[in-house]
């Protein structure tokens, strides 16, 4: 093989990376959202049983500033940490990105930052009423946006917007 054959065989290599990276790039940041969406649902499912199992009221709390959240068990009178806080994968936000119309039951579309149950695993708002209007938005850089969903009896969802309207995974 001769010099000029090498360098023509690392040039095409270099070609084909090069238009590599972008796809990839997209592909990992689709599994970052999907995976922070998940692990999101799966926290706030675990808030809504500790409630119950507990007899007491127990919350996801959200924190926008720094983009983690973590469960929080009430008890003597506070909202107490258990377990630390969780962060998002680098790239992912808690935000509503260009979402126009709300996810799952929610009436307006607003990021929720704390989704509070009882100890029977309802829902409740800040003055203890059962509510189906909770969801927590989430973006990456790429525009995906996913959101997770409770609705007034419990039912926690994961939902993708397509662009058009959301699609519950």
């Amino acid at each position: 093989m001769t010099a000029i054959e090498l360098l023509a065989a690392i040039s095409v290599a270099l070609i084909l990376s090069a238009m590599a990276v972008p796809a990839i790039t997209s592909v990992v940041g689709g599994l970052r959202i999907a995976g922070d969406a998940q692990g999101l649902a799966n926290q706030m499912q675990l808030a809504k049983l500790r409630a119950g199992s507990d007899f007491t009221h127990t919350r996801l709390f959200i924190s926008t500033d720094t983009n983690s959240y973590s469960v929080q068990l009430f008890n003597a009178g506070a909202f107490a940490t258990e377990g630390g806080n969780i962060n998002l994968s680098s790239g992912v936000t808690f935000g509503l990105g260009t979402v126009g119309v709300p996810a799952g039951t929610q009436a307006a579309l607003a990021q929720t930052t704390k989704i509070e149950f009882n100890s029977r695993g309802i829902p409740v708002n800040a003055a203890g009423a059962p509510t189906g209007a909770d969801a927590v938005y989430l973006t990456n850089q790429q525009g995906q946006s996913y959101a997770v969903s409770v609705n007034a009896s419990g039912q926690i969802k994961v939902w993708r917007y397509t662009g058009a309207a959301w699609k519950a995974i």
